[in-house]
């Protein structure tokens, strides 16, 4: 089974679903992670910033959506732009795990550039 076939399915279905959009955005980011040390296929990076973006414009609430921003943001190697979407995660929920790690990994990935 492809989670990334099936979230790209469902949010074409219902484009207004924000589950759906993060989804998306945190199954792209589960497949590089299969493969660590390569890069994503062309248009994965900005397909999962766009879903992600739209996740969080459909539901300000869902801090995973700034998370995964922030995550796509260092794989961009935006660390400013990392760094402002994970400092508004954790203004939203401080002290979240998934949130101080991906934190972690922006500020780790600048400092080696």
């Amino acid at each position: 089974r492809d989670d990334v076939r099936l979230w790209r399915t469902t949010v074409a279905s219902h484009p207004r679903s924000p589950q759906g959009n993060l989804s998306l955005g945190e199954a792209l980011i589960a497949r590089w992670n299969k493969r660590p040390g390569t890069s994503a296929p062309d248009g994965e990076v900005e397909e999962a910033a766009s879903a992600f973006a739209a996740a969080y414009r459909l539901n300000p609430t869902l801090t995973d959506a700034l998370i995964g921003s922030g995550i796509v943001a260092t794989r961009q190697r935006n660390f400013a732009a990392c760094e402002s979407f994970l400092n508004t995660a954790l203004a939203q929920s401080p002290n979240d795990p998934n949130a101080l790690e991906a934190l972690r990994e922006c500020r780790q990935a600048a400092r080696a550039r």
